[in-house]
């Protein structure tokens, strides 16, 4: 994925509300589960915010398809 500027970085974390170490979790989170890589141990059960983020972007899109197919029914 693109590196973002650190100016990027902290006008995207204040608008979402979220830390930089969170917001760069969840963007490489999104990146690792577009290339089809698999999260580390710690990155599973980390509870820093740079995990929370990854986990979040990791399984962002995966939840995003459940809801979808579930409208559909």
């Amino acid at each position: 994925m693109k590196m973002l500027s650190e100016k990027t970085v902290k006008v995207l974390a204040e608008q979402y509300g979220w830390t930089a170490t969170y917001l760069e979790g969840y963007i490489n989170g999104k990146s690792a589960r577009r290339r089809g890589l698999v999260p580390s141990t710690f990155q599973l059960i980390g509870i820093d915010e740079y995990c929370l983020g990854y986990r979040a972007g990791y399984y962002a899109a995966d939840r995003a398809r459940r809801v979808a197919k579930a409208a559909e029914k």
